[in-house]
């Protein structure tokens, strides 16, 4: 599956989440300034949890990720992609 999110791409192959920012600022806000420009690969049995926050009319929603090593990424999304990003949660273990 391919989404497209708020400044991000996520690709999930049900083993492995790939998540691109598609500007510098994104990159940075999804990996952190001490990890370069890379994009994120989370193999699934490095994701310890994961929760969902639906979008709002007025916010996106989001995807928030832990690693097995205690890392935080947050996946956001608007609201019309609401529907992908909550399948996208569910196969993630987190409840929608």
């Amino acid at each position: 599956m391919e989404l497209s999110g708020y400044m991000i791409k996520v690709w999930w192959d049900g083993q492995t989440l790939t998540a691109q920012g598609t500007t510098k600022p994104a990159r940075v806000a999804l990996l952190g300034s001490e990890h370069g420009d890379g994009d994120l690969v989370l193999p699934r049995e490095r994701i310890a949890q994961a929760r969902h926050k639906p979008a709002g009319v007025m916010t996106n929603g989001r995807i928030t990720l832990r690693t097995s090593e205690g890392r935080k990424h947050i996946l956001h999304f608007r609201r019309k992609a609401q529907a992908e990003f909550a399948e996208l949660a569910r196969a993630l273990g987190a409840s929608v």
